[in-house]
């Protein structure tokens, strides 16, 4: 028997048939489907890449504010540290001004107080003075004496008041 005769051969040329005018519409749409693919993933890529770069661009920007902010913050810090320093100086000095005046006005009244314990002191022996003088003049002076140093004293009065 021949091999043409055979329904295998038939099937076997009508399958080859088949699939040689299938190849071309079913390689060309595998293409299609793949080439869509690929684009899609190129598309996927290049809109990938644009987001990299800009979240490059935004964490340099962020970095560039942070060093901004750092210097910034150190300025501040600095400037405060400088106020607080002249503050202190102030303080100080309005402190040590305080304390001078403290002091002058406390040797001041403790001259006043000295000064008066100083008058006082002068007083009561003055008082004591003239009452003993007095005691003795009046023990040991007659009344003739008396006069005369009286009347001596008067004459002297201008001179030693300075009009004289």
């Amino acid at each position: 028997m021949m091999a043409y005769a055979t329904p295998d051969f038939w099937v076997a040329i009508s399958f080859f048939i088949v699939i040689t005018m299938s190849y071309k519409p079913v390689v060309k749409w595998l293409v299609e489907r793949l080439d869509a693919r690929a684009e899609t993933i190129r598309n996927k890529l290049d809109t990938a890449r644009l987001l990299r770069e800009e979240a490059q661009h935004i964490f340099a920007e962020y970095q560039r504010k942070q060093r901004d902010m750092m210097r910034d913050a150190e300025e501040i810090i600095s400037h405060a540290c400088a106020e607080a320093e002249r503050y202190k100086t102030e303080a100080l000095s309005e402190l040590q001004r305080v304390t001078q005046g403290r002091t002058t006005q406390a040797l001041s009244r403790i001259a006043q107080a000295e000064t008066q314990a100083m008058n006082e002191v002068r007083d009561l022996v003055i008082t004591i003075a003239i009452g003993a003088t007095g005691q003795i003049l009046a023990e040991n002076m007659d009344r003739e004496r008396g006069g005369a140093l009286v009347h001596q004293t008067i004459q002297e009065l201008p001179l030693r008041l300075g009009k004289g």
